[in-house]
């Protein structure tokens, strides 16, 4: 007889996702891990500290580009914890930056 399990109130996916982090200061974006996925928000590893402001845009490497406004909830250095905004309370994003190497 197998023990009963609790439900799970999110699942959470273990990924390997890599990430652009959008400033919103006109700077260059950095790059960082996503450690861990969910429906409400992400845990993001740095490659190294450095300060973010409250509200952040996370636009994924891969395949979709998919951008996400993010509100920093918790940042030790190297790991934040982020929320993800609802559609209705993202800043327009008015310019979109194109380095040519």
């Amino acid at each position: 007889m197998s023990s009963p399990r609790s439900p799970r109130i999110e699942v959470r996916k273990a990924t390997p996702d890599f990430a652009h982090i959008d400033l919103g200061n006109g700077s260059l974006g950095r790059i960082c891990a996503i450690s861990e996925l969910t429906k409400q928000g992400a845990i993001l590893t740095l490659t190294e500290p450095y300060d973010l402001p409250e509200e952040i845009t996370l636009t994924h490497m891969d395949r979709s580009g998919l951008r996400r406004h993010c509100r920093v909830m918790h940042h030790d250095g190297v790991h934040v914890h982020v929320e993800f905004l609802p559609a209705t309370q993202a800043r327009e994003v008015a310019e979109v930056i194109t380095l040519d190497c």
